[in-house]
């Protein structure tokens, strides 16, 4: 991988607060997430910038596979559903509690089920039953796929809502944060906020900025990348040298 940040004035250099990041195949390797991005995050934050983590993922999963995540400022988990301040231990539900009555439709008709606190999760192959199970109910909820996982939600819940949540209790703008993930992450979710006026490096894109773990799927990329665009955007010394020199190689 290969990258240059273009040359630009200090006065165009947008100001970073913060990063949103996403686990699986962004920062995370077979669910296990990449030492090198642990260090790399640390180092961001030094120089203050925000790291929020946007995942699918239950928080007891999300602690099982990661470990510590105390090296994030607020995690964004079940899609938008739960935030969770690791460091303080302060913990908000975003949307209701999922109906028994649906868990025990889809469980009827076969489907292995995973309940979190707003979540209900199950293979994708089960988009069928659950279905059939919201028709027979008429309940309010919303399906969303992930990795070949279904995760059904309470209306107006998704990684969009929980991260402007998370930013605007952090009092964070979305037109200062990066988003590293795959399509849906790097989009951040929808929300759409004018281009900078200096030009970045390939793959990075959409409001604010944005960088697709489809384009550079290792996780050392990201891991090189933190630090490089802590640096280069965030109006420190060392990132006015860069866009002075034009380029800041990440080989």
């Amino acid at each position: 991988m290969h990258m240059h940040a273009s040359t630009c004035g200090a006065s165009s250099s947008m100001k970073l607060a913060a990063f949103a990041l996403d686990y699986d195949g962004t920062i995370a390797v077979d669910g296990v997430l990449d030492p090198d991005v642990r260090d790399a995050i640390a180092g961001a934050r030094r120089h203050g910038i925000m790291a929020i983590l946007v995942t699918g993922r239950r928080l007891a999963d999300l602690r099982r596979v990661a470990g510590d995540l105390t090296c994030f400022d607020v995690v964004v988990a079940e899609n938008g559903g739960v935030l969770d301040v690791p460091v303080t231990g302060r913990h908000v539900v975003l949307g209701h509690r999922p109906y028994p009555a649906f868990v025990e439709g889809l469980r009827r008709r076969g489907a292995h089920v995973t309940v979190g606190e707003t979540v209900v999760e199950t293979d994708a192959t089960s988009a069928d039953a659950a279905l059939d199970v919201l028709r027979t109910l008429e309940l309010p909820l919303i399906l969303a796929f992930n990795r070949g996982r279904l995760m059904v939600l309470p209306q107006g819940v998704a990684k969009s809502t929980g991260l402007r949540q998370a930013l605007s209790a952090l009092r964070l703008s979305i037109h200062n944060t990066i988003g590293i993930g795959d399509a849906e992450s790097v989009r951040l979710h929808g929300e759409r906020a004018p281009r900078t006026p200096c030009p970045y490096p390939q793959g990075v894109h959409g409001p604010a900025l944005g960088i697709s773990s489809r384009s550079h799927p290792e996780s050392s990329a990201a891991a090189r990348f933190l630090p490089l665009a802590g640096r280069c955007v965030s109006g420190s010394p060392a990132g006015r040298s860069c866009a002075r020199s034009g380029k800041a190689g990440v080989n």
